[in-house]
């Protein structure tokens, strides 16, 4: 008899042994068991599964404490959430005559690379470091006067496609320029 049958006797006759174990638990018993291998509940498994009775005892101690855990943070968040008062005034008024509500338009971009490609290209020269370059782009950008950024940045026409209220189209001289931002 070779090594390599020895082995799988071995391992077939350890899964019989298994087999007949586990068929002849209580349904309840076999249940849990099943569930305890097949969860993803950290540290169920090795308390299902481990062989040795301590271990099992420890992983299941530490499970319970995890879920005692979870179960007191759920309860006091309830219990927050049901002591802190929330205080909610609705009117409703209802006016013949609404006026246009305030509106700022705010591009993310506050410079367009098209005005500023010329001034970026003399701020480049070839024999500055890309630290001397990024410290005189600061410099340029932060000296600039707000008629300068103004000039540089996003035009109303660019970038207000179509504006209506109440159904009807609100013209362009509606708008200022307010801030540059």
């Amino acid at each position: 008899m070779t090594v390599l049958h020895f082995l799988y006797k071995s391992a077939t006759a350890m899964e019989k042994a298994q087999e007949t174990v586990s068929d002849e638990r209580a349904p309840i018993q076999k249940l849990y068991h099943e569930f305890g291998d097949m969860t993803t509940l950290h540290g169920m498994r090795r308390a299902v599964s481990s062989n040795k009775c301590w271990i099992r005892g420890i992983w299941t101690l530490l499970v319970l404490v995890g879920a005692g855990l979870a179960l007191y943070q759920f309860i006091s968040i309830v219990r927050e959430f049901q002591t802190s008062p929330v205080s909610t005034v609705v009117s409703i008024k209802y006016q013949p005559r609404l006026e246009f509500p305030a509106v700022t338009l705010c591009n993310l971009n506050p410079i367009r690379l098209s005005k500023a490609s010329q001034a970026i290209k003399d701020l480049v020269n070839g024999t500055e470091t890309l630290e001397q370059q990024n410290a005189r782009l600061e410099e340029l950008l932060s000296e600039n006067s707000t008629e300068e950024k103004m000039l540089m940045g996003h035009s109303m026409e660019d970038m207000l496609i179509d504006c209506k209220f109440n159904g009807v189209s609100i013209s362009e001289i509606l708008f200022k320029k307010f801030f540059f931002c």
